[in-house]
């Protein structure tokens, strides 16, 4: 059935209100080991989400088609619910655009690129596996409403994921890195596999470090991936339950004055840019902290009711941001590197998930991974030891912000930082 038939046989069969939710995804997963294409695979999903109003209550559903039964276990399901929940319904809009559904591209040249990689094995032989991957997704997003309101907006992105491992007798030193933009032309894939072929073989000889208070550089994927467990500290609905550490915090000082967070949504240039979100809500770019205070809470439709404030145009599936980052500063990595002079960058930590981030305490507890910093340069990789600190104390801490900002998701991106007195627990 197509949406339009959906929507009128959601009016025959008694809704009020009725809002349907398309995505359409086009992805083509490449991935590449040494000098072959170990797969190419290809998905053409769409999916759909709704929401009706009937009975005085809103019931919402998802199916990946859409049919007659889809409406009367909707109906069933609000003749026998006892919320009388109700929800916001698509207003007016003058924005309206006829946009081509999702968009397919040609990357031969980029999978060529991908197998040139295994050449670095002639400068490094050590340089057992290199293995890339590259997601191109092309996302098409439809929400129609019952008084023939459409809003359509359209993305696209380019993720890129690198890993290389050397070996040498029974030592292995693994690094990583990946990267997300809308350009495939922005990715370098030269440049930075060769700067994780170098950072691996330092891993070769990895070090024990004494447990203490020490001076550590979070590399920009490390700060992404913490940011991205502080946007859960904003969801509205947690703050109105008081299940986060964010509570009571607005228009206070959470964070060092040099820090500002923005999420920016309308930018074209980032990887998430999205005119609107998941319920029609309009996006704005935001301060979301400014030089340490925090500005504003994440809300969607139904936590800004409960709230009685307004949807900040949050609603992505769950209270996400796109395109939400750590404003950067005026020095290179190197630079904080020697600023640092001695101490320890962090470049990644186990788990993507930050499931160690704790969202009702802010209290960080993560095993990390990275190099040793001497008399300013890079001299060896560490045994994965401990962090231990929490968000608050973390920001507070900073010292200084590399001038890069690097986007591992849709999100949030985030440039390096320098911070003191992290406390480390050792092997």
């Amino acid at each position: 059935m197509e949406s339009k038939e959906f929507l009128l046989k959601a009016r025959e069969y008694g809704f009020k209100n009725f809002q349907l939710l398309k995505i359409h995804t086009y992805q083509e997963e490449i991935e590449c080991l040494n000098d072959k294409i170990v797969s190419d695979e290809i998905s053409d999903i769409t999916t759909y989400s709704y929401k009706g109003e009937i009975y005085n209550k809103t019931v919402k559903a998802s199916s990946e088609y859409l049919d007659e039964a889809n409406l009367l276990e909707l109906k069933e399901i609000a003749s026998i619910t006892d919320s009388n929940y109700q929800d916001i319904y698509l207003d007016d809009v003058n924005d309206i655009k006829i946009l081509e559904d999702t968009t397919k591209v040609d990357l031969t040249n980029f999978k060529e690129k991908m197998l040139k990689l295994n050449d670095f094995k002639n400068k490094y032989p050590l340089l057992a596996n290199i293995t890339s991957i590259l997601n191109y997704s092309s996302s098409y997003v439809e929400i129609m409403d019952l008084n023939d309101v459409v809003r359509q907006r359209q993305s696209i992105t380019y993720e890129f994921y690198n890993d290389v491992m050397v070996t040498e007798n029974d030592k292995t030193g693994t690094a990583s890195y990946s990267v997300v933009t809308t350009k495939l032309d922005d990715i370098d894939i030269f440049e930075n596999s060769e700067k994780i072929i170098d950072e691996a073989y330092l891993h070769l000889n990895d070090l024990n470090i004494d447990t203490g208070l020490y001076d550590v550089i979070l590399d920009n994927n490390v700060v992404s991936k913490i940011l991205n467990k502080f946007i859960t500290t904003l969801d509205g609905d947690l703050i109105k339950k008081e299940k986060s550490c964010m509570l009571s915090k607005l228009n206070k000082k959470i964070f060092n004055n040099i820090i500002t967070i923005k999420e920016e949504p309308l930018n074209k240039n980032l990887p998430g840019y999205v005119t609107f979100d998941n319920e029609g809500v309009d996006t704005k770019n935001k301060i979301i902290v400014d030089n340490g205070v925090l500005k504003t809470y994440l809300y969607n439709n139904k936590s800004a009711l409960d709230n009685n404030v307004v949807s900040t145009g949050n609603n992505f599936g769950v209270t996400t941001c796109r395109n939400m980052y750590l404003e950067k500063g005026n020095k290179t990595f190197d630079e904080l590197v020697k600023e640092m002079n001695n101490g320890l960058i962090v470049s990644d930590y186990m788990g993507s998930s930050g499931s160690a981030i704790d969202v009702l305490t802010g209290n960080i507890s993560i095993q990390i991974i990275g190099l040793i910093v001497r008399d300013g340069k890079i001299v060896s990789g560490y045994v994965p030891c401990i962090l231990s600190s929490s968000i608050f104390e973390i920001f507070q801490n900073v010292k200084d912000i590399s001038n890069d900002i690097k986007f591992q998701s849709k999100i949030c991106g985030a440039p390096a930082i320098l911070v003191s007195n992290v406390n480390i627990a050792g092997n």
